[in-house]
């Protein structure tokens, strides 16, 4: 847009990159909050009983109706266990966001029970992560170099949140080595 000639500007499309731009930020700024939370040696999980494959598969359409990726969900099972459903959302939110942003065509979601715990587990067919990077993308503000671009990819706090709140829940998130795609496995314990 040229502010020199604002008659010949394109106030629509200015005014939705504008709306694209205060979302971004709103998201942000929510990531910083829920990570300055998560510092805080008094931070508490409000914990109730939970159906965690209802919260996944709620996870599951969202994606599919934006049509990006095929998502198979057919390994998902009923399970449920005490967490704090904000929290674990935003897990689920930022594991499916992440595999359909660098999935080529299909993300697999499982759920099951697994001895005194629970394992959610997301899988891309996308490039993979590098050797090198497999424990640096859990970090705060890390970023793929395909994803440096502000339109490709997120702030680089989603994987970091996601691990943040499954270490205060007691559980554990983790890269899986594969041959192909990404595989995260989130462990909780039940």
């Amino acid at each position: 847009m040229n502010l020199a000639h604002p008659e010949r500007a394109d106030w629509q499309s200015a005014g939705q990159e504008l709306l694209q731009d205060a979302m971004r930020l709103q998201r942000l700024v929510e990531d910083l909050l829920v990570l300055a939370r998560a510092d805080r040696p008094d931070a508490a999980m409000q914990r109730e009983p939970a159906d965690i494959d209802d919260l996944v598969l709620r996870e599951v359409r969202r994606i599919r109706q934006r049509g990006a990726v095929t998502i198979d969900a057919a390994a998902v099972s009923a399970v449920q266990t005490n967490v704090d459903r904000d929290a674990l959302t935003r897990v689920v939110h930022n594991l499916l966001d992440n595999a359909e942003r660098h999935a080529r065509t299909m993300v697999t979601v499982s759920l099951m029970s697994v001895g005194d715990g629970i394992e959610l587990v997301v899988r891309d067919d996308g490039p993979g992560v590098p050797t090198m990077d497999r424990e640096r993308i859990f970090e705060r503000f890390a970023r793929s170099d395909e994803a440096r671009g502000r339109d490709s990819g997120g702030s680089g706090l989603g994987l970091a949140i996601a691990r943040e709140i499954a270490h205060a829940h007691g559980g554990t998130l983790e890269l899986l080595d594969t041959d192909s795609g990404a595989t995260f496995r989130l462990t909780l314990p039940r």
